[in-house]
């Protein structure tokens, strides 16, 4: 390391490296040698510790590479002890934060609120309304998925430059990671899965609200023990907003002198009801429980649509009759014989994505299709 990267904390370090958790050789693309003598230290030398801050399934390539690197260098690698003595003590205060520091960090971090993303829409003079696409469980891996279809609905999004589209989650099946492995295998990798991902998702990002992460995403993270998100990796990799498991969007629509405004509150989705009614009762309580324009959730694999109405008052003081609407997104898995789907009797569901209308006129949101 230079002189001044010697005087760093443990602490700097992994806030330098930190960007480039999970990204595998980005960090080396972007801060080349530094990037590797960081590293090193950061990982105490150890190669698994390396692989596994950036995000790495198990090969033998890349452990190589990153020791012939090191050797470059003139740095040598250590094993990780599995089962490392407790430190002294007196250790754990050594260049670390003072008590005060900790304080003020914690105190800053608890005290802030959850706030909404802010999404400015710009749309042509005489628009009517924004169309927004929903597009929730894809599940890239099994032979089960409907790719030829999520192809073409990537390729519709493409084509109407002032539309956009937001992903709610379980964008990866990762079954081999879960109870189901035997009745719908994985035909491709986690890392080819991704890879398309990348190359279905790269064309239409610039269009991209933002993505929201599933409970199969989360899968690869809870089996393999690491503090990693592919669906935040893949945020990073797309260059557009993660929105985590849920959380409200306001959206800022333009069209030359009109404006409006718009909440939206989406989630991945919860619970394995198969009637509708149980889909329309979770959409309910997320009603009961947030303020927004429109609701929308996956995770339950069947489109449906409705909207529920209250009296309010506008902004002069009149009582109104105002309407939301509830979205639950239908998925890109089909029920296929042998499948674990089909073994637990799920009903087959019309696939793809769901699309809203938001009107710069009247204050309204529609399913498309139901404007008038």
């Amino acid at each position: 390391m230079s002189d001044k990267d010697a005087g760093l904390s443990p602490q700097d370090i992994l806030a330098e490296l930190e960007p480039y958790r999970g990204r595998k050789g980005a960090y080396k693309r972007e801060l080349g040698d530094r990037g590797l003598l960081l590293l090193h230290a950061l990982c105490d030398g150890s190669l698994q510790g390396a692989m596994e801050f950036l995000g790495y399934a198990q090969s033998r390539s890349v452990p190589e590479a990153i020791k012939n690197n090191w050797a470059r260098l003139g740095l040598s690698v250590k094993q990780r002890d599995s089962s490392p003595a407790m430190p002294e003590p007196w250790l754990r205060f050594q260049g670390g934060e003072s008590t005060e520091e900790l304080h003020k960090r914690y105190l800053k971090a608890t005290s802030g609120a959850d706030r909404a993303y802010e999404y400015s829409w710009e749309l042509p003079r005489g628009r009517k309304f924004a169309r927004l696409v929903l597009v929730a469980d894809t599940h890239l891996g099994p032979r089960s998925m409907d790719y030829p279809l999520w192809v073409q609905t990537c390729e519709d999004i493409a084509c109407d430059k002032h539309c956009r589209w937001l992903g709610l989650g379980d964008y990866f099946n990762l079954s081999h990671s879960g109870k189901h492995t035997e009745s719908d295998p994985e035909i491709l990798t986690f890392e080819q899965c991704f890879e398309l991902a990348l190359h279905t998702m790269r064309p239409i990002a610039p269009q991209c609200i933002g993505v929201h992460s599933g409970n199969h995403d989360r899968r690869v993270a809870r089996q393999a023990q690491l503090d990693f998100d592919p669906v935040q990796a893949l945020a990073r990799e797309l260059r557009v907003p993660y929105l985590g498991y849920d959380g409200f969007v306001r959206y800022t629509l333009t069209a030359g002198k009109r404006a409006r405004s718009y909440t939206g509150y989406h989630h991945h989705g919860l619970g394995g009801g198969k009637k509708r009614g149980y889909t329309l009762n979770k959409l309910a309580e997320f009603a009961e429980t947030h303020r927004a324009d429109y609701y929308a959730m996956g995770h339950l694999h069947e489109e449906t649509i409705a909207s529920q109405s209250a009296h309010r008052l506008d902004k002069d003081g009149r009582v109104e009759l105002g309407t939301v609407l509830l979205v639950a997104v239908s998925s890109y898995q089909r029920v296929l014989s042998g499948t674990h789907a089909a073994n637990v009797n799920v009903r087959p569901a019309e696939l793809g994505a769901s699309i809203i209308h938001l009107h710069l006129g009247e204050p309204k949101v529609v399913a498309e299709g139901k404007d008038e």
